[in-house]
């Protein structure tokens, strides 16, 4: 295995975001989905233990500025106390793909069109993957950096049911193999 950062054995994101781009890369956080199906009840499901009010949101501040916005003022703050210079735009908070097709595709457009962003990173649940979605995010994957990291939190059946998670390991599982079917899109893992 590849050693990297701190002669640890693994590669850190920022060290794949600077072999990718040439140069250290930051991903701003927004705050766009305001749900989930958890919080929803849907199919029986309660709010999991995991997200907090804020849907685990990193800038929850910024929640009610316009999506715009919320770039420009990360950006802005980056670029005056650091020498990052490219961005990309992680869809974080909450479900982001709970949401229909015709948003997220203006939402990714509008994402795209800030000065030196670079690419999209859409969180999301691995049970929330529609067949419309994954044909979108294929779409996206040939224009741009594009990746989807999938909230699993665990494989381990007692722990998902303990978080109230919703969703099982086998989902998890079938999301993998649907997403690595597109070509050129990064799969990320959230793990507790």
């Amino acid at each position: 295995m590849q050693k990297s950062w701190l002669n640890r054995p693994y590669y850190s994101i920022g060290d794949y975001y600077r072999e990718k781009f040439g140069e250290r890369v930051y991903k701003i956080s927004v705050n766009v989905a305001d749900t989930c199906p958890n919080r929803l009840g849907l199919k029986g499901m309660q709010t999991c233990t995991f997200c907090d009010v804020w849907g685990s949101a990193a800038y929850a501040d910024l929640r009610d500025l316009s999506l715009e916005n919320q770039i420009k003022t990360v950006q802005e703050k980056l670029q005056s106390m650091t020498d990052y210079q490219k961005f990309v735009v992680y869809f974080q908070s909450y479900t982001n793909s709970f949401t229909g097709i015709s948003t997220l595709r203006a939402m990714y457009d509008e994402a795209l069109k800030s000065p030196n962003v670079v690419g999209i990173v859409v969180g999301t649940r691995p049970d929330c993957i529609s067949q419309a979605t994954i044909n979108l995010w294929k779409e996206y994957a040939q224009k741009t950096y594009f990746s989807v990291e999938l909230g699993a939190q665990s494989f381990y059946k007692d722990f998902l049911e303990f978080e109230k998670r919703g969703h099982t390991a086998q989902s998890t599982l079938d999301a993998i193999e649907k997403l690595s079917e597109i070509p050129n899109l990064d799969i990320g893992l959230h793990f507790i």
